[in-house]
């Protein structure tokens, strides 16, 4: 039964790592297989010094006295960008 078990789990760590070397394989993004997508990874307040905390779909700007959330969309076009 635990032979079984420890055969399942192996089988499927090998799909998994097949899964994503097919994926990196194809996407756009040229990552490795093996990185895991991080939060906010894709985005450019990761540097920036007026960055709060980044989010899966956005991020917290601090930029002079207000708090403003940003999307991808006013990422993009973000003009307050500075350099950490």
């Amino acid at each position: 039964m635990l032979l079984a078990l420890i055969r399942l789990v192996a089988l499927g760590v090998l799909f998994y790592l097949v899964y994503r070397l097919l994926a990196a394989a194809f996407s756009p993004g040229g990552r490795s297989f093996l990185s895991l997508p991080s939060r906010g990874s894709d985005f450019k307040c990761k540097t920036c010094r007026h960055c709060a905390k980044l989010f899966d779909d956005g991020s917290l700007c601090r930029y002079g006295s207000r708090e403003t959330y940003k999307n991808p969309t006013h990422i993009s076009n973000c003009i307050d960008y500075e350099r950490r």
